[in-house]
């Protein structure tokens, strides 16, 4: 995980990102899936989960972080933004490879949208050009994931633990 220099980064978006990349996001999903008992479950593991994965844990954070007042919504407000990032995502990849839409204008709404910089725009408009319909995935992927969850917290006695394991199992 590299944080670049010169960018600042109040501590909510640091544990943010470090959920999101690390523990328990992306990086648990990848250790489990070099654990699968096949080399082609090692190798293809199924990005809608990954992404999916990495973006249900980001809503657990608040459990897991314990914050009061000011850093409590601060932290709520991120993980609202990152929602609507990925929605802006699946619009925008959608408009760019079956409406034509060009790249500049897809970094133009993500700097209107979202109040990115010109760079971080720029990268996002590059991402969706050559990852199509990986916004999806985090969407896809995480819908899996809570309507799972909800089905198991319905059915009696929910493990929290238990429900992870199984989830993050190949």
């Amino acid at each position: 995980l590299w944080v670049t220099p010169g960018n600042r980064v109040t501590r909510q978006e640091l544990l943010l990102t470090c959920a999101h990349e690390g523990y328990p996001g992306h990086h648990l999903h990848a250790v489990h899936a070099l654990g699968a008992s096949t080399a082609v479950g090692r190798v293809l593991t199924d990005p809608r989960r990954a992404a999916g994965w990495a973006l249900y844990v980001e809503s657990l954070l608040p459990t897991l972080v314990p914050a009061t007042g000011a850093a409590a919504l601060a932290l709520a407000l991120l993980i609202q933004r990152g929602r609507l990032w990925r929605a802006l995502r699946v619009e925008l990849d959608i408009a760019l490879h079956c409406q034509g839409l060009p790249l500049s204008q897809v970094a133009a709404r993500f700097a209107a949208e979202l109040h990115f910089g010109p760079a971080q725009a720029q990268a996002e408009a590059l991402r969706l050009a050559l990852h199509p319909t990986r916004g999806l995935s985090y969407l896809l992927g995480a819908r899996d994931l809570f309507a799972r969850r909800a089905a198991a917290e319905s059915a009696g006695p929910f493990d929290e633990r238990h429900f992870h394991a199984e989830a993050l199992s190949l």
